[in-house]
């Protein structure tokens, strides 16, 4: 026998005896007890403490105004929660309308009874209701709407609790739900940790009390969630610290909803940014490094296509406004260079080598450079994906060093000839110079006696000479002159003078540096015949540094 008896006689309630003796016969003779209208009347936890209870019935005054009364409601997910806890099944009663059936249903109901799922009819029309009832409830199970359908429950709100705290507790990110006053009342581990409190540390507290240097920042966003408005992703750096000590972290804040639609709380997910922050900062100045070089250069994955150019290497392959981005080196490149000489050398760097080499080629609007090109395996967990290329023009730098190769084989036809020629470099910003021995000779000092600081040399100009060399040192630097030229006397510890022609040119486009020469002329202005000095010193004004 397994019929339902939906309440106990009510005399019975006063002996507690008596109503375990029936409700024990009842439960032998295989009847299922129901204990109707809880949370009126008789109704009491005394009654579903003491007695074998399989149902626990939701009283309709609670059913019927819970779709407008939030305390409805609230006691309705509680008696729910305690049936579910106390392994009972659950019956919602009058349950009238589709709002009402959806929401004892979401609230993990597991019966309801009403006139919303059919009215009093004759035993001849049944047949025909129940028929219909189940093709209505097919076709709403097999319904692709949006949202989740809410007669496919996958399990009791207890057990889906359950599984919800097991992904709470072990999420990679922090997470946390604040009440109306915003105090934690959940908190997961790793948010613990990045306040560096205990989890139990948190109930109780509001948000502002734990982390206060961060709250001013987060107020608003917070707040707007309790209005129903969340925010994702937004970043957050951590106030009051050094750049470098600074955190960054991720945050969202998202409005709780409960079932009527009332924002209950907000729940809040933050996740530790400051490693994927640093690594993006830098990436950042590496790009704005790479973008300001003279240097032509490229990243390219294993199909050959470009993944990143800089603004030089853009200038010269890239025609206008043409994206190079995504596109295939030949689509750029002379086809039989890539295939003969680039290629393979890509390859070659794919399998974890670096590779260096020399190619001449005719630039876009350049003409045939002499080009120094690099491949460099860029390696990521420990697989190659991508090359850097860079490619530098070294045309100019050839041609300087024929350059410097004659001049030093003047020099040296000039010393044969008995001139006394003296090199020197000035790094103007540093104001340091580095001489040859023969400037070493000509100023008096040794290497172990000279630190390399201009300062020190300085005072060994003839005071009536100085003018005349710091006039000579502005009309360089201001770009009056292209050329250094002055002449002017050395006073030696040892008490002798030498006479010094000094000229010099500015290297490059920048004022750092400055290279010369400095011939010793004592013997000549003693004659007084420094003309003979001329055509030497003219070659030199004919050197170009390097552009």
């Amino acid at each position: 026998m397994n019929s339902q008896l939906p309440r106990l006689l009510k005399a019975h309630w006063q002996n507690m005896a008596s109503a375990l003796t029936i409700t024990g016969d009842l439960k032998a003779m295989g009847c299922r007890i129901a204990l109707d209208d809880f949370g009126t009347g008789y109704s009491s936890l005394y009654h579903l403490k003491s007695l074998p209870f399989d149902e626990l019935k939701v009283d309709q005054s609670f059913v019927g105004s819970m779709t407008t009364e939030r305390e409805s409601r609230k006691i309705v997910a509680a008696v729910v929660g305690l049936g579910q806890s106390l392994g009972l099944s659950t019956v919602a009663e009058g349950v009238e309308t589709p709002e009402q059936a959806d929401m004892v249903l979401r609230l993990g109901c597991d019966m309801g009874q009403g006139w919303h799922y059919g009215k009093p009819a004759p035993a001849e029309e049944l047949p025909s209701m129940i028929e219909l009832r189940t093709r209505s409830a097919i076709s709403c199970a097999s319904h692709e709407g949006d949202g989740i359908s809410l007669t496919c429950r996958e399990g009791l709100p207890s057990q889906r609790l359950a599984q919800l705290q097991a992904v709470y507790d072990g999420a990679p990110v922090g997470l946390g739900f604040l009440d109306r006053n915003l105090k934690y009342i959940n908190i997961n581990r790793r948010l613990a940790e990045m306040h560096n409190l205990s989890i139990e540390e948190h109930y109780g507290k509001t948000i502002a009390e734990v982390i206060p240097e961060l709250y001013p920042i987060i107020e608003p966003h917070v707040k707007e969630a309790l209005n129903g408005q969340g925010i994702s992703d937004l970043e957050i750096r951590e106030p009051g610290c050094q750049a470098h000590d600074q955190r960054t972290f991720l945050v969202s804040y998202q409005p709780a909803f409960d079932e009527a639609g009332e924002v209950m709380g907000v729940s809040c997910a933050v996740k530790d940014f400051t490693a994927r922050k640093s690594a993006e900062d830098k990436l950042r100045q590496y790009e704005r490094l790479v973008e300001g070089l003279d240097e032509m250069v490229a990243v390219v994955d294993r199909k050959h296509r470009y993944v990143f150019t800089n603004r030089a290497f853009h200038e010269v392959f890239a025609a206008g406004n043409q994206r190079i981005e995504g596109r295939l080196i030949p689509e750029f490149v002379n086809m039989d260079i890539f295939e003969m000489v680039m290629m393979p050398k890509l390859d070659e760097c794919f399998s974890g080598k670096s590779v260096l080499f020399r190619l001449e080629y005719n630039l876009p609007g350049i003409g045939m450079r002499e080009l120094s090109v690099s491949y460099s395996p860029i390696e990521v967990s420990g697989v190659v994906e991508t090359v850097a290329c860079v490619l530098r023009d070294i045309t100019e730098m050839k041609r300087i060093e024929v350059v410097e190769t004659d001049w030093q084989k003047r020099i040296e036809l000039a010393e044969c000839a008995g001139l006394r020629i003296g090199l020197w470099d000035w790094d103007i910003q540093a104001n340091t110079v580095v001489w040859s021995d023969e400037s070493y000779r000509q100023w008096g000092f040794t290497r172990d006696t000279f630190s390399s600081k201009v300062a020190e040399a300085v005072p060994r100009i003839h005071p009536a000479d100085r003018a005349n060399v710091e006039s000579a040192i502005q009309k360089i630097m201001s770009r009056a002159t292209d050329e250094y030229a002055a002449q002017y006397r050395v006073l030696r510890p040892d008490g002798s003078v030498c006479w010094i022609d000094a000229r010099g040119v500015m290297m490059g486009d920048s004022s750092e540096r400055m290279i010369g020469i400095g011939v010793d002329i004592t013997d000549h202005m003693e004659t007084q015949d420094p003309s003979a000095l001329e055509p030497l010193l003219l070659s030199f004004s004919n050197m170009q540094g390097p552009s």
